[in-house]
């Protein structure tokens, strides 16, 4: 008779047990991190997007209003305004990261000045980064 003796599927099984219970923390902290890293990433593309279609006079529906906000656990990349866009890019938040101090930035002008100097924190439980804009537009990621 071919197959497998019960002594040794125990023994696979317990060696799959351990080895998942090794890398189960090595991959949560992975996921999470990388979820931050790119929510961080992502918000400073659509702020750079936004300010340049601004720029650049990029018009929807007749509205050259572009700017990003965020809505419940959604970041979005708007034309018009954030409530009733004419244009969207959303993305969802991964889970366990907050982001907190972005409520909407709004850019009109040729010149890609923000409606507000903002400051934008992406949080989760390995640490946080900012995203400052100042009222030139300039971004900066700390």
């Amino acid at each position: 008779m071919k197959g497998f003796t019960l002594i040794e599927l125990i023994l696979v099984i317990a060696i799959v047990s351990i080895i998942t219970g090794y890398s189960s923390p090595f991959l949560s902290t992975f996921i999470l991190r990388n979820n931050w890293h790119i929510t961080v990433d992502r918000i400073a593309s659509e702020i750079s997007k936004a300010q340049n279609y601004a720029m650049d006079g990029k018009s929807v529906s007749g509205s050259m209003v572009w700017g990003v906000c965020k809505t419940g656990s959604i970041i979005r990349m708007f034309n018009g305004s954030c409530a009733s866009p004419n244009q969207k890019e959303d993305f969802t938040l991964g889970n366990g990261v907050t982001v907190t101090g972005l409520t909407s930035v709004v850019f009109s002008n040729s010149r890609g000045e923000p409606d507000a100097v903002t400051t934008i924190s992406v949080t989760t439980a390995l640490g946080s980064n900012t995203i400052n804009i100042n009222a030139a537009g300039m971004t900066q990621v700390n």
